[in-house]
């Protein structure tokens, strides 16, 4: 079997393992997407690819053959995924990847350049985010409109639930 370099992107960091930013006093700001990207990278890692996961914070480390990438976002609910999301697709194109791999609807739409910088990708849609009581107004229709963008430019596509 020929092993792979994998970039995760899409998410915050490891569930078991959240950069420090992600903690508000005994809360944690990590969700089902972390848990997902979590065991994903870990079985792909034990399986002999080469996985990075590209974080929110926290340092440049190895956590169980994975490994864990900080990088640039803007701070701030509406701006944080997507901009962290760019950032490490440029940068995974760049450092020539075999696949990238984006978790949730709205950093999936970093497909479209992934795919003009020629490196395959898979989007998992990890809950139908438009829908979401947190988001409102106009980031309803532009999260819906962005996830249709990143499914269309994806080469493959999978979900978390029905």
């Amino acid at each position: 079997m020929t092993s792979l370099r994998v970039a995760m992107l899409g998410v915050r960091g490891f569930a078991t393992s959240p950069p420090p930013a992600f903690r508000q006093g005994d809360a944690l700001l990590i969700g089902g997407a972390e848990l997902a990207a979590e065991g994903l990278s870990r079985a792909l890692a034990r399986r002999g690819h080469a996985v990075t996961l590209f974080t929110r914070g926290g340092d440049d480390e190895d956590s169980g053959g994975v490994r864990l990438l900080p990088g640039w976002y803007l701070r701030g609910r509406r701006g944080e995924a997507l901009s962290h999301t760019l950032w490490g697709t440029i940068r995974a194109v760049r450092s020539r990847y075999d696949l990238i791999h984006y978790h949730a609807v709205g950093p999936g739409s970093c497909a479209v350049l992934a795919r003009l910088g020629g490196v395959p990708t898979v989007v998992t849609v990890q809950g139908l985010d438009w829908l979401r009581e947190q988001w409102r107004g106009w980031v309803r229709p532009t999260i819906l409109w962005l996830g249709r963008l990143g499914l269309r430019a994806a080469d493959a596509a999978s979900a978390v639930a029905p």
